[in-house]
């Protein structure tokens, strides 16, 4: 992934933000899958 503008940086920090939450409370990459969250 790379940013090229402010707008693209933020959804990408965003996105990652969220996926190491998940992780931390237990939610498997398949399960994110599972709901749509990628």
């Amino acid at each position: 992934m790379r940013a090229h503008t402010r707008q693209e940086l933020h959804d990408i920090i965003y996105h990652v933000l969220r996926h190491e939450i998940a992780h931390h409370f237990g939610i498997s990459d398949e399960r994110l899958h599972h709901i749509g969250a990628y």
